[in-house]
């Protein structure tokens, strides 16, 4: 199956998306529990290692499912996901790239040399780090 593909319905579903991310970050700042707010705060934190290690994460785990037999080798060379993932297993593929963004976010955020090249331990990371985790403790 073939989808027209314009550049203009590129640049709206962009800015569309953009708007519906910073619309549903003012809904969620105002909620005034705490223990919701902390996942987000966390997310908000790793987001450009979502950003740049999710299309890995979907690879790996299509990998996985190639190993127990759920797709052919050739599938995952695909940039999406096979039509034939459905239901639970489209969720499986958000969670697992999510989680394995963040999972290496924190490794990577361990290591010195790493850690200072990409930010996370210079003096303003640590300063913002220092009041998110604040922030954290006093939530939780």
């Amino acid at each position: 199956m073939t989808f027209p593909s314009p550049t203009w319905m590129f640049a709206i579903s962009s800015l569309s998306g953009s708007m519906m991310v910073l619309s549903l970050s003012v809904l969620i700042s105002a909620i005034p529990f705490g223990w919701i707010k902390a996942p987000f705060i966390y997310l908000g934190k790793g987001s450009l290692s979502v950003m740049i290690f999710h299309f890995l994460g979907i690879k790996v785990f299509g990998l996985f499912l190639v190993g127990v037999g759920y797709f052919q080798y050739t599938e995952i060379f695909s940039v999406v996901p096979p039509d034939t993932t459905l239901g639970i297993l489209r969720v499986a593929y958000v969670v697992v790239s999510i989680a394995f963004s963040l999972g290496l976010y924190e490794g990577l955020k361990r290591i010195p040399v790493v850690g200072d090249l990409c930010g996370f331990r210079n003096k303003i990371a640590n300063k913002a780090g220092g009041l998110c985790d604040a922030i954290l403790d006093k939530i939780s």
